[in-house]
């Protein structure tokens, strides 16, 4: 198996800023997947998660589906929920990318 060589240069994001990744890769999710899968699907997005990637993606999965935007199926098995309002995808959205390209990983949003 080849490894993935391309680095990440944006620090890690938590909380909300995370929360916002998972959200967006969730989006339209049907089929079942896994916490690690969501993890290289964050990171495919361009920004990068802390270390232990699996806590801090379990913890921001526990909170969406709280929210019902991503709903657990299984353990380590996760689909999309509820659909994003156009007003959040568009705030998930515009973080997201000003993170990508500031290099800012966690900040106030407010």
């Amino acid at each position: 198996m080849m490894k993935n060589t391309e680095q990440i240069h944006s620090p890690p994001v938590t909380g909300l800023l995370l929360r916002y990744a998972v959200i967006l890769v969730m989006e339209g999710v049907t089929t079942p997947v896994s916490v690690a899968d969501i993890v290289r699907a964050i990171e495919r997005l361009g920004v990068s998660v802390p270390e232990r990637k699996g806590k801090w993606v379990s913890d921001a999965l526990r909170t969406e589906h709280k929210k019902q935007r991503v709903i657990r199926i299984g353990r380590d098995r996760y689909v999309g929920g509820l659909p994003l309002s156009e007003r959040t995808r568009r705030r998930a959205t515009r973080a997201i990318v000003e993170a990508r390209h500031t290099g800012v990983g966690n900040r106030s949003l407010w």
